[in-house]
């Protein structure tokens, strides 16, 4: 009767301790789940130029010394006009970068990265809200995010950006104004093949 009480209380110890080790091993594992899930995921530089273009848009607003509100619209990354219910949205579109390599070497190579911001309105919005959107832009590209400075540089991640181009686009059959755009280039320097420095 003995050796059975031990046997029992042997087991009953073996689960107990079981029991308690399970939660404690689940802390551990959502512990380590937290951490991989909190590791920052490498971002490439266009999705850095995108994310900081996308906070400069956000600041078009009449308290921010801009003409219109159009910092309050939706801002989305590499729409289609039909995406938006509600119109004047914003779009922003990284295109084909140009890198400037003319050696094998491993050196930093040149690259130009032309964007556009394209903003869609309404068919009865005016070319004169139009041509006001076009300059809203303009100045928010060359705006800081969080300074309101002029800044060329995006916090130092380019070395500058150039204006390439902005107007109306319009439908090529009645003509009507669909959407503005303004263009311009980001230029800025990596290693060959590397996206993320």
């Amino acid at each position: 009767m003995k050796r059975f009480t031990f046997h029992l209380l042997t087991v009953t110890a073996l689960l107990l301790a079981g029991l308690a080790f399970i939660p404690e091993a689940s802390a551990h594992t959502q512990l380590q789940s937290a951490k991989h899930s909190a590791m920052p995921t490498p971002q490439t530089i266009r999705q850095q130029i995108v994310d900081k273009l996308t906070l400069r848009l956000q600041r078009i607003s009449v308290t921010n010394g801009f003409q219109t509100e159009l910092g309050a619209r939706p801002i989305e990354d590499e729409p289609v006009a039909e995406q938006f219910e509600d119109l004047p949205a914003v779009g922003i579109y990284d295109l084909d970068n140009e890198v400037d390599q003319t050696t094998l070497d491993e050196g930093l190579v040149p690259n130009e990265l032309p964007i556009q911001v394209r903003f869609f309105v309404a068919r009865e919005e005016t070319p004169a809200n139009v041509r006001i959107y076009i300059a809203d832009v303009k100045k928010a590209i060359i705006t800081h995010e969080a300074t309101g400075e002029r800044d060329p540089t995006f916090g130092g991640l380019l070395t500058t950006i150039l204006p390439t181009n902005d107007g109306k686009i319009r439908d090529k059959e009645t003509f009507q104004v669909d959407a503005g755009a303004v263009g311009f280039v980001a230029k800025f320097f990596t290693q060959p093949f590397n996206d993320y420095e």
